[in-house]
């Protein structure tokens, strides 16, 4: 049947299968738009037009395959197939393979399938479960990568990595009953192939022996060279591996056996960075040339690299842990945050170590309801991971049996950004002296993953510029990449307004973002809500009192 002749039943089941809160709007249909953040419906369609659709908010539209290629971001023969998939009418093609990408816990994030062509070509698709028992055809930016049989990975200590994930099940197979004293042995690969490697994958590594086997073509020994490079830093010893067929698979097809792989193992030489890479000084044109910088991989965009430190100071009653807290649920489900794009969800860690459990507890659920509108509950499992005095009664940085706990606990549950609520509760060293904090700052970049520090603000600090406002040490503010600052500029009680400014150390300071802790409290949510600049009436020189306001939600 062609998408021309699709019933009005069948239109309906899809964009029931694509869209949330669906309602009759006259003899048309209304839902929120999926294309932005939408609270109160502003997309209609009608399936008794062949589906034709428009977002009265994106000034957007189009008939029933636009959407699809719009939503899955794929041409438009992949989204005649989507189309077809989703309203049962499948394809007889079957795959190859099927390939389960799962989380940590071993919950299936995606699939990759292989297909085989007329021609003899292989085909790669990839598809996500949609949630409803049926699969999306596309990955979007909001669906979390990672290594291929991840769980495995996180309990090795002897790591094999191929090119693609035929490769990688066949060394694993053949493996199966040939592991040492002492060796727990994983196989993986990265999604997407050569190319595909990404660097939030290396802390995964720490501590772990690692055999990459290598194509014997360009793109192959391109990205093992990139991988090793990119696992140096964390791993005990690293090989390299040539096969003496074109790659792993290929020499398997030719008769090698475990003894075989084993072996040429053992006689591949440690990989050692080359001096050009990683010499005392490398010369800048072999510098420009190995170091890829030109696109800046964003956390946030526009605010927060993914690899970088830094953290929020604000004055007492400030809204210093209520905004970040915010920020890090926006972080975990890939949300804009103050008008900043977040390009894909995180796994992000919270410990709260200033406010009790109850309350942290509650700030989360309410927030959580502000962003939830009126669609459904929103499921934080395996996204957002909180610590609290209920989970571990005591967490200090400087005590290395408490500070190995939480780094464990941060591999382990593959936590990508972490927020550490309030800094000076998770120490206990001199907050004045230099050497003293340069030590608990030392500590804080062993934890594996970029930390984002709450701090309190030097009283007298309260305007000039963002590295002055620190409270304590020059230390603390000297190891922050980027810091952040809460100001309370309009205390009118039940509206209070607070001035957000950023700086990091590769740019200018941005532009100051003006919002109010807005919420509901008959529905019991909350959130943030941006102020225009030009209606906010500063007060200069105010500083918050803790008697003067309330947050919005205690």
């Amino acid at each position: 049947m062609a998408l021309t002749e699709l019933t009005r039943d069948q239109i309906l089941a899809y964009y029931q299968a694509r869209l949330e809160g669906i309602r009759r709007s006259g003899r048309e249909f209304a839902a929120r738009c999926p294309f932005h953040q939408d609270r109160a419906p502003s997309l209609t369609f009608n399936p008794d037009k062949g589906g034709a659709w428009r977002c009265h908010t994106c000034s957007v539209g189009g008939m029933l395959v636009d959407f699809e290629q719009k939503f899955s971001d794929c041409d438009r023969s992949q989204a005649r197939e989507n189309i077809a998939e989703l309203i049962g009418l499948k394809s007889a093609r079957k795959p190859e393979a099927t390939y389960e990408y799962t989380d940590e816990d071993g919950r299936l994030l995606f699939q990759v399938l292989r297909y085989r062509r007329p021609d003899g070509k292989k085909e790669i698709r990839q598809r996500r479960p949609d949630g409803k028992g049926g699969w999306v055809w596309s990955l979007d930016q909001n669906v979390r990568r990672v290594l291929y049989r991840l769980p495995e990975v996180l309990t090795a200590n002897t790591i094999i990595l191929t090119e693609g994930e035929k490769d990688c099940d066949r060394a694993r197979q053949l493996l199966a009953d040939r592991r040492a004293d002492n060796t727990i042995l994983a196989c993986s690969t990265n999604p997407g192939g050569a190319g595909g490697w990404r660097e939030e994958f290396s802390p995964y590594f720490t501590g772990k022996k690692v055999v990459i086997f290598q194509d014997n073509d360009e793109p192959g020994i391109r990205h093992a060279q990139r991988v090793a490079q990119s696992l140096y830093p964390y791993t005990k010893a690293i090989r390299v591996v040539s096969p003496p067929q074109h790659d792993l698979g290929d020499w398997i097809d030719s008769g090698a056996n475990a003894d075989d792989l084993i072996a040429l193992v053992k006689k591949t030489p440690l990989w050692t960075p080359p001096q050009e890479a990683y010499g005392f000084f490398v010369d800048a044109e072999k510098f420009a040339a190995i170091t890829n910088g030109d696109d800046v991989d964003w956390a946030v965009e526009g605010l927060i690299e993914r690899n970088s430190n830094g953290m929020v100071v604000a004055p007492p009653r400030g809204g210093k842990s209520f905004l970040t807290l915010s920020l890090a649920l926006h972080m975990a489900l890939g949300l804009p945050f103050l008008g900043h794009e977040i390009p894909r969800p995180l796994r992000v860690g919270y410990v709260s170590r200033e406010d009790s459990p109850a309350r942290t507890a509650r700030r989360l659920r309410w927030l959580r309801r502000g962003l939830e509108g009126d669609g459904g509950r929103i499921d934080l499992t395996g996204h957002l991971w909180l610590n609290t005095k209920q989970q571990t009664k005591r967490l200090m940085l400087d005590i290395p049996d408490e500070l190995a706990e939480l780094r464990e606990n941060v591999t382990a549950r593959g936590i990508e950004f972490l927020f550490l609520d309030v800094f000076n509760r998770l120490h206990s060293a001199d907050e004045n002296d230099n050497t003293a904090m340069r030590r608990v700052l030392e500590q804080v970049e062993t934890i594996g993953c970029p930390v984002v520090l709450i701090h309190h603000i030097a009283k007298s600090q309260q305007e000039g510029p963002l590295v002055l406002r620190a409270r304590g040490a020059s230390a603390i503010a000297g190891w922050a990449e980027f810091i952040a600052a809460i100001t309370v500029v309009d205390p009118t009680p039940g509206s209070e307004v607070r001035r957000l400014e950023w700086e990091t150390k590769d740019q200018e300071r941005t532009e100051p973002v003006y919002f109010r802790i807005a919420d509901d409290k008959q529905q019991r949510k909350t959130w943030l809500e941006m102020v225009k600049a030009e209606e906010v009436q500063e007060q200069p020189g105010y500083t918050p009192d803790a008697g003067q306001y309330e947050l919005a939600v205690q």
